[in-house]
Formats: structure tokens, sequence, C-alpha cells
């Protein structure tokens, strides 16, 4: 067994190293912008936390994401100061605004008198039904109907307004009423997990940077900060797997790992169009459509 898994992950990254040095190739030729040679992203977009987002409905509507009959894995870097509460990513569905799932983060923050710790937030609702969420022991560490959140104190939790980059994963099996289902690793760690629920979403939008809801028609609770790599898997990874594309905090070129995933986004590296067109260097082939980005957006700061 481990010679077999040994051989298709060398044979996978050869592939994957071979197309990459095609498209880079032809890229060149083209007179286009190259990937950097670390096989990962270089650069990142600096989003303003006000109206700049990144649409990719495309994802959505590949029937390849939907909740609960699709495993999916959804993998981001970011970094930010903003306590404020703020969206990395959301999937919604076009015509109901309270059908969605996203991930969120926030600093110590104030409300009504009462202060609320660091965390990292998954939430994830249709319509009133949740569709992951503690309602009994089958969820750690914390959470209700729709979400589960860490705190900074809580076991592999940080502060994720720190300034720093980090690294989130959160994975869904694909099973309903299953327990551990949902999972999520913080900067290569499992930090929680959820059963989920017998609730499905079958969704039609996706965004980054902004938590979008009803075919975009209400948004809110924009990223400030910068978002360096995004990809996409059809499939619930190992946490080996996800420690190694932690990498101790550095990056890997995900096109070269095996399980490989279906969408990459390297958010300016290699982009000829950036920032009005977000390239995807997956299989997918889905690209995606920036929003009220300017071309100082794309910088050169990376994990």
């Amino acid at each position: 067994m481990a010679d077999y898994a040994s051989i298709n992950g060398v044979a996978a990254a050869n592939i994957a190293s071979i197309a990459g040095v095609a498209k880079a190739s032809c890229a060149g030729i083209m007179g286009l912008d190259t990937p950097s040679s670390s096989g990962y992203s270089t650069k990142s977009y600096d989003l303003d936390g006000s109206d700049e987002w990144i649409q990719i409905d495309g994802i959505a509507t590949s029937n390849n994401f939907d909740w609960q009959g699709d495993a999916q894995t959804i993998s981001v870097w970011f970094k930010t100061s903003t306590a404020t509460v703020q969206c990395l990513w959301s999937f919604g569905h076009n015509s109901q605004s309270q059908s969605y799932y996203m991930l969120t983060v926030q600093g110590e923050t104030e409300v009504m008198g009462s202060t609320f710790n660091p965390r990292v937030f998954l939430l994830g609702k249709s319509n009133t039904a949740g569709l992951f969420g503690k309602n009994d022991a089958t969820s750690s560490p914390n959470g209700g109907t729709g979400f589960i959140h860490v705190n900074q104190d809580d076991t592999g939790g940080i502060n994720p307004t720190d300034g720093s980059w980090h690294h989130i994963v959160a994975m869904h099996s694909g099973s309903s009423s299953t327990a551990k289902s949902v999972n999520m690793y913080i900067d290569g760690n499992h930090v929680a997990f959820s059963k989920s629920r017998s609730s499905n979403l079958n969704v039609d939008d996706f965004a980054v940077g902004v938590q979008s809801r009803d075919n975009h028609g209400e948004q809110s609770q924009f990223f400030d900060g910068n978002i360096a790599q995004l990809t996409l898997y059809t499939g619930s990874l190992t946490g080996p797997e996800v420690t190694a594309i932690y990498n101790s905090g550095t990056p890997v070129d995900e096109s070269a790992v095996y399980p490989t995933p279906i969408h990459i986004y390297r958010f300016g590296d290699g982009d000829s169009n950036g920032p009005s067109t977000l390239t995807d260097y997956g299989s997918g082939d889905i690209d995606g459509t920036g929003n009220n980005l300017e071309s100082g957006d794309i910088v050169t700061v990376s994990p």
C-alpha cells in the first residue's frame, strides 16, 4: 500500500510538474506574467475591507460543492490586523439570504459591553436549519446550530487578526447525519469537528473576501487584509495531508501534491489580467472576477 501510494504520488507530482512547465512556457511565449519558480504564490491580494471582493460563481454551479452530498476541502492563506468580524469565503443560494456556508475570523471585539475573544467561525445554514453544529457531545470545541468556532484560548486556537500569516482548512466528508464529518484545521492543527445534520444546500454563489448571499445582493463583512492562496478539493483530506500542505508555515505548490485540488488561485502570481481576473491554475479552470479592485491591490507579500 505504501509503495502504491508513493508511486502514484510521484506520478501525480511529475504530471503536475510537466503541466506547470507547459503552462509557464505558453505564458512566456504569449508575453504573460508567469508564476514564481517557487511553485506557490509569492504575491497576494490586499483587500481594503470596504468593497473589494472576488466572484467565482462557476465553482458553486459546478455541482461539486453542494452541501451534504459532495465531499470537499477548502484551504486558504491569509493575514489581517483588523479585529472586526470579516469573511474569507462564502457559498450562498441565489434566492435565499439565509442559506449559506462560510468562513469568518474576528479579533477581540466588544459588543454591548461584552468582550469576545479572537476566534475563527465556520457557519452553515439552509434557511433556518443548521448544516452542522452541536446540540450534543458530537462537536468540539464550541458552537451551536449552524456554526462551530475556535477561540484563541482553545487548544490549537489563534488570534486570526494578529497581523501574521495563517492557514485554515475546512472540510466535509459529504455524508449527512454523520459524526465528525465536518472538520477544521488551523496552522496544521486539527482544532474542531462537528456532526453533519440532515439539511441540504445546493449552492449558486461563491465569493472571496466578503459574506455574499442572495445572488450577491446582500453583502457584509468585507475582508481587510491579504489573501495569498486559495485551493478547493473535491474530497476530504486526511490530517497528514493537511499538515503537508501547511508545511510548517511555508506554502507548497499544491498543483504538485496528491490528491490534487480542482481549483488553485494564487492571487496575482502569474495572473495576466489581475486583479480583474483571478486565474484558476487547477484542472477546474474556473477564473474569478475581481470587483472594485485596482492594480495596486496585487502586492509582493506572501507567507
